[in-house]
Parts: C-alpha cells; sequence; structure tokens
C-alpha cells in the first residue's frame, strides 16, 4: 500500500516580507529553521513509517529535506516537476507591486504571470507527477516536499475540487497524507 505525507517548505526571510519567490532560490528564515525541526521530529516517529523522499529543485524545499534528513535517514530524490510554478515578472515583487488587474482578465485556471505557468499548467504536472507515483514507486510511504501551488493542484486532482476551492484551503503548518489505494485524503496539524 502506497502512503504519500505531503508538506510545503517551511518560510523564507523573503516570503515573511510578502515578496513573491517563485522559482527564486531564497533560504529559509531562523524561525522557521526550528519548524523544519519540528516537523522532521514528528515525522520519525514510529508511526510514520517512511521510506523515501521526493523534493523538489528549489533551494528552500532542499533546505527543508536536509532538516528532516537528520531525523529521517531515508533514500531522497529531487523531481522538478513538483517545483513551484513560475512566475518570472511577478518575482521578487510584493503583491502590491504587482498590477492584478492584468490578472483578472483571464478566468482562474489559466492566470498566470505574462507567457509562465497557468494553475491549470501546474494541475498537468500534478496529474503527471501521480501518474508517476503510481507507476514507479511501488508500495512504500514517501515524503514529497513541494511548494503550495503545486499541492493544491495536487489536492485539487485527488479530491475532484476545481481550482477555485482548492486554492481556498490553507496547508501552512499540515501534513496532506494521501493512500493511494484507497484515495483517502487528510490534512493533519503538525501544532
Amino acid at each position: 500500500m502506497m502512503k504519500l505525507y505531503i508538506i510545503r517548505h517551511w518560510k523564507t526571510t523573503q516570503w515573511e516580507n510578502d515578496i513573491i519567490l517563485g522559482s527564486l532560490p531564497w533560504t529559509l528564515s531562523e524561525k522557521w529553521i526550528q519548524e523544519a525541526h519540528k516537523i522532521g521530529k514528528y515525522l520519525s516517529s514510529e508511526k510514520y513509517d517512511i521510506s523515501k523522499i521526493i523534493t523538489s529543485g528549489l533551494d528552500r524545499t532542499i533546505q527543508t529535506w536536509k532538516i528532516i534528513s537528520e531525523y529521517i535517514k531515508v533514500p531522497t530524490s529531487q523531481n522538478f516537476i513538483i517545483n513551484e510554478r513560475d512566475s518570472w515578472i511577478a518575482e521578487w515583487k510584493k503583491e502590491s507591486e504587482i498590477n492584478w488587474d492584468l490578472y483578472e482578465k483571464k478566468s482562474l485556471p489559466y492566470r498566470k504571470h505574462l507567457n509562465w505557468e497557468s494553475f491549470i499548467d501546474v494541475k498537468k504536472r500534478a496529474r503527471n507527477f501521480l501518474n508517476y507515483i503510481n507507476t514507479n514507486q511501488g508500495n512504500i510511504w514517501i515524503l514529497i516536499i513541494s511548494h503550495s501551488v503545486f499541492i493544491l493542484m495536487l489536492i485539487s486532482l485527488i479530491k475532484k475540487i476545481s481550482i477555485k476551492k482548492a486554492l481556498q484551503i490553507d496547508i501552512k503548518n499540515k501534513i496532506i497524507y494521501f493512500d493511494v489505494n484507497t484515495k483517502e485524503l487528510k490534512l493533519l496539524d503538525i501544532n
């Protein structure tokens, strides 16, 4: 039986200042480094039999993984298909510096940062990742460390809900549990 435990990387110093990072490589804040240690300890308990970790290729997820790997010593691989969506023109800006009126001219699923990825595009990547998991991993428990939009698009697929509804789900400080065989999905609080 395959089970997935999915977490979002911890906050960066830039994110704490409301700066959009997209695919930029910034570092975790000191406060959130401590939180990553907390999740590492939590997931290393006997009730979680994690045998593999898959992380995105962006620095903030790799930093989160390195902290967690102090507690969970299992093989790890990077998979760029689970990266955050590209934000190009919005990267390194605060939300208040972006002309959101330009975005409102497209329906939410197709909204994107000038010629980069829409939510639909990320959802396609999420579908490809689920297909990869189903065909290449066997019956194991996997920890996935990724990003908000990618995780929410996975939830949209798994729960068969709209992108808009998925984007309203709060995944901060949560572990998303998904049993691939039974299709059971739960959001577990870490605090």
